[in-house]
């Protein structure tokens, strides 16, 4: 589930893999957490990962950037 938390669930979620950075602020940490483990509490299996240093996206829009152009430049301007 590499989306933005959402509320919603039931006790027929299917099996579920989590994975987000520590640095996200579209889809924040805590609140993934907390949809975890409503999922687990229904008794849905899930697998969580949460990585230090990234954000939203894995740093994905750098790499886009980098492919665009030939002066790379980072998802927030500053240029590499």
């Amino acid at each position: 589930m590499a989306y933005s938390a959402h509320s919603d669930y039931s006790a027929n979620e299917p099996p579920t893999f989590v994975v987000i950075g520590e640095d996200d602020g579209i889809a924040p940490p805590a609140a993934m957490e907390r949809r975890v483990t409503a999922l687990r509490n229904l008794g849905t299996r899930v697998e969580f990962r949460k990585y230090a240093d990234l954000g939203h996206g894995f740093g994905l829009a750098q790499a886009r950037v980098r492919r665009a152009g030939s002066r790379t430049r980072s998802a927030s301007g500053k240029q590499r």
